[in-house]
């Protein structure tokens, strides 16, 4: 059986996880190849390639928030 998603409710589960600190949820919802583009796309060091880099990104923010 397939467990069909809305993106809305996929993005709200991810973000939720995030801000609950629960890591390990939200790494396992992420794609091996993910690929985050920030918002200096033309910034090599904006950009992260795979799930191991993206989710050191995230770690690193989720450091700084309470």
């Amino acid at each position: 059986m397939v467990n069909c998603v809305s993106t809305a409710q996929l993005v709200r589960a991810f973000w939720d996880r995030f801000t609950a600190g629960d890591l390990g949820a939200v790494e396992q919802m992420m794609a091996s190849d993910v690929v985050r583009i920030g918002p200096r796309k033309d910034d090599e060091d904006d950009i992260s390639r795979g799930r191991d880099a993206y989710m050191t990104y995230l770690r690193n923010i989720r450091s700084t928030m309470p």
